[in-house]
C-alpha cells in the first residue's frame, strides 16, 4: 500500500458516488483519479489498465462536455439502450478484448494479459455507456469491478481491491439510484 493507492482510492470513490447523482463535478475528479492509476499499474505491470487510464481521462472529457450540454442536463436525461445497441456494445468489448490481448501478449511482460484485455475492454464500453447516461452501464461496471477485485488481490493490491468492491456496492446503488430518472 502506498500514499499513491490511497489517493487514487479516495479520488475513485468520490467520482462513482458523485456520478451515481448525476453531478458534473463528477467528471474532473474522474480525471484525475486516472492520472494517479497510470503511476500504480505501472508499477504493477497492469499495462491494459494503466493503457486504459489513458481512455478514462478521454472519456472523462468527453462525459463532462456531453453532461454540460444543455438536453444532458435534467437528471431525467438518463435512458435504457436500445437492443441494438447493447449487441453493439458486446461486439465492440469482444474485438476490443482481443486487440488489448494481442498488444499486451505482444508488447509487454504483462503475467495477465487475458484477464487485463477482457476488464480493460469492459471498463471502456461502460464509460462509454456512462457518458451516453444509458443506465445499463452500472450493469457492465458491476460485472468487470467483481472480476477486478480478483485480478488486484492477486497483484497484491489490497487498497485497490478493497476500492473495487466497495465501488462495486456504489455502482449497485447508483443502477438504482439511475432507475428512478429513467426517461420513458
Amino acid at each position: 500500500m502506498s500514499w499513491l493507492e490511497i489517493i487514487g482510492f479516495v479520488l475513485t470513490i468520490l467520482g462513482v458516488i458523485l456520478s451515481s447523482y448525476q453531478l458534473i463535478l463528477s467528471w474532473p475528479i474522474n480525471i484525475i483519479s486516472p492520472i494517479v492509476y497510470v503511476f500504480i499499474f505501472f508499477q504493477t505491470k497492469l499495462y491494459g489498465d494503466m493503457a486504459l487510464q489513458f481512455m478514462f481521462i478521454g472519456l472523462a472529457i468527453y462525459g463532462w462536455i456531453n453532461w454540460s450540454r444543455k438536453k444532458m442536463k435534467p437528471k431525467q436525461s438518463v435512458s435504457k439502450t436500445n437492443p441494438i445497441s447493447l449487441i453493439i456494445y458486446l461486439i465492440i468489448a469482444i474485438l476490443l478484448s482481443f486487440v488489448f490481448y494481442l498488444l499486451l501478449k505482444n508488447f509487454t511482460n504483462s503475467d495477465v494479459p487475458i484477464t487485463d484485455a477482457v476488464l480493460s475492454s469492459l471498463s471502456v464500453v461502460a464509460s462509454v455507456m456512462a457518458a451516453k447516461k444509458q443506465i445499463e452501464n452500472w450493469l457492465v461496471w458491476i460485472t468487470a469491478d467483481i472480476a477486478y477485485v480478483f485480478l488486484y488481490l492477486n497483484k497484491s493490491l489490497i487498497v485497490t481491491a478493497i476500492l473495487y468492491g466497495i465501488i462495486t456496492l456504489l455502482a449497485v446503488y447508483a443502477f438504482f439510484q439511475w432507475k428512478k430518472e429513467i426517461v420513458k
